[in-house]
């Protein structure tokens, strides 16, 4: 399979950091809260962690196989026949991914502005909306998440105004109480806020660097999302009442 090399560096991360970000931001501190108490910022940086060889081994395989992306890969590894059949397992998980991260939106929308609009109105103005960038190309795609991000640091910027203000530090205690069962359910909701790694291995073959150097500049994006998620779970914690 041959590919154009077509994405820089700073495309390749900033398309794995908007992959990353999204609705998880506004529902994974409560939904943290709710699994692991106090260390829900513990299983946060599990599922970092966890995440980040889940990167490692999806670069291994783009390193034994550097022109090829995932599902051809898949058909390289396991046949023609079993590799058709683990890439449309793939592609169901994406589409129930994205049916989740639609229907979640929704929802918080519904629940905390306009109440009295029925779901399917905001479902259906926010797939209208997706649909350019969803037939755009994917130089476009990178294009426009490169021209979006001054939007995701403004996130953390915007947090530290009240990070310190009002904060109690003492709710972060006690620290390493919650049961292992807790936490690793605390680490299975992080890991769905910060699924979109996988998307990396469809785009590694697009990518004008070295194996090393894509492995370097997505690990970065890996870490620096962990932390603004991580900055906002704590932010969260600190003004509980």
């Amino acid at each position: 399979m041959e590919t154009n090399k077509r994405l820089g560096k700073t495309q390749l991360f900033w398309f794995y950091v908007q992959a990353q970000i999204g609705i998880g931001i506004l529902s994974l501190p409560y939904s943290l809260y709710k699994e692991a108490q106090t260390d829900g910022w513990i299983s946060l940086l599990i599922s970092a962690i966890l995440v980040q060889i889940a990167i490692f081994v999806l670069w291994l395989l783009h390193k034994r196989f550097p022109n090829d992306h995932l599902f051809s890969i898949c058909e390289k590894i396991l046949g023609v026949f079993a590799g058709k059949v683990l890439t449309l397992i793939y592609i169901a998980y994406f589409i129930y991914t994205a049916a989740l991260v639609l229907k979640n939106f929704t929802q918080l929308i519904v629940i905390w502005i306009l109440t009295k609009t029925p779901e399917p109105v905001f479902m259906a103005l926010i797939i209208i909306t997706c649909l350019p960038l969803l037939l755009s190309t994917l130089d476009q795609k990178a294009r426009m998440f490169v021209l979006t991000a001054p939007l995701i640091l403004l996130i953390p910027i915007v947090m530290i105004g009240g990070f310190f203000h009002n904060a109690d530090f003492l709710n972060l205690l006690p620290i390493g109480v919650t049961e292992p069962k807790a936490l690793m359910k605390g680490t299975l909701a992080a890991s769905f806020a910060i699924n979109g790694y996988i998307v990396m291995s469809l785009i590694f073959p697009y990518v004008k660097a070295t194996a090393a150097e894509k492995i370097k500049v997505v690990s970065l994006a890996h870490w620096v999302v962990t932390f603004i998620y991580l900055f906002n779970c704590c932010r969260c914690l600190l003004h509980v009442i």
